[in-house]
């Protein structure tokens, strides 16, 4: 039942985000969604709660382009499965590499027709805010440019944080504001502003905490 009112609580921020009543939006949900796929749930994830509202966008909306840009610590084996054969979603994940669920190489760039409009940006233990910003600032942030979508959808995990236990990244409070920031500077040259949140993981409730607020 939880999982269910998480899910329908991002259509609900869809809603009001295309009605105009709000320009960018955050869902403080859980369980998280990234990792589960059509079929089954798996990583704390019941509903893959970002692809569903991707699809919610595009057939109840009338969006033709969504961008999920996703950079929780793991990867998102869900929802890139979810549009890997799809151009109208690009996906973007940065995550540490090689670490659960063991996908999500700089190789998965798609197939058939969404050939290219997957990107992977695995990054290795010790990784820090030098080289998620230079990977931001040299490659999502132009990749998203020439996409040009209608919205940026964004997989807002904080387990990458430098005292999440959980991890072996070490990125601040702060770097994680810093790709908020860049995000919309890009979503206010195409997206009309547009931008969502959906949080994912993150397990030290401090960290947690104090980088939603943040954002």
């Amino acid at each position: 039942e939880v999982a269910l009112y998480a899910a329908g609580g991002g259509l609900a921020m869809c809603d009001a985000i295309m009605r105009g009543e709000a320009v960018h939006g955050f869902c403080a949900i859980r369980p998280p969604g990234h990792h589960a796929e059509r079929d089954y749930a798996a990583g704390f994830c019941i509903f893959n709660n970002i692809a569903t509202a991707a699809r919610y966008l595009q057939t109840e909306h009338g969006l033709k382009k969504v961008a999920i840009v996703d950079w929780d610590v793991h990867h998102g084996n869900g929802t890139q499965h979810s549009f890997e054969q799809d151009e109208s979603v690009l996906y973007v994940s940065t995550h540490q590499y090689p670490y659960y669920p063991g996908t999500g190489s700089y190789r998965e760039k798609g197939s058939g027709s969404g050939e290219g409009y997957t990107l992977n940006v695995p990054m290795e233990a010790g990784a820090g805010a030098e080289e998620y910003l230079e990977a931001f600032e040299k490659t999502i942030v132009p990749e998203l440019e020439d996409y040009e979508p209608e919205i940026i959808l964004i997989s807002a995990g904080f387990d990458g944080h430098r005292n999440d236990l959980l991890s072996a990244i070490g990125l601040s409070t702060g770097t994680f504001r810093k790709f908020t920031e860049m995000l919309l500077g890009v979503a206010r040259g195409c997206c009309s502003n547009r931008v969502i949140a959906f949080l994912e993981g993150g397990y030290n409730l401090q960290a947690l905490a104090d980088s939603c607020e943040l954002m």
